[in-house]
């Protein structure tokens, strides 16, 4: 009779809707995990680029460090050989006196 095919294709229609809801249903939550993911993810990069810049700037710091030390010891030893330029320019002028007497 017609009103129970009305009633077989309402039924059919019913359970593709409940299908289509699931899936959608189904699609969201994979959306939402994949977006927590994401954002776990980008948070664990967040960490080790904040890492890497920390690293980064330490690394420079140590640098001049060095470089500042370096550039004392080069002044400490270039004034110690001007120093002993000049001590031994003034032995030579005595020895020249001593000499010329």
């Amino acid at each position: 009779s017609r009103a129970t095919e009305r009633a077989r294709l309402a039924q059919e229609a019913e359970h593709r809707i409940a299908s289509q809801v699931r899936a959608i249903e189904d699609a969201r939550d994979s959306a939402v995990s994949e977006v927590r993911q994401c954002s776990a993810g980008a948070n664990e990069m967040s960490g080790k680029v904040r890492q890497l810049a920390e690293r980064n700037e330490a690394l420079k710091r140590e640098l001049d460090t060095r470089i500042a030390d370096a550039e004392q010891r080069l002044a400490t030893e270039v004034e110690r050989r001007q120093g002993v330029e000049a001590r031994a320019t003034r032995l030579e002028k005595q020895l020249l006196v001593m000499g010329e007497r």
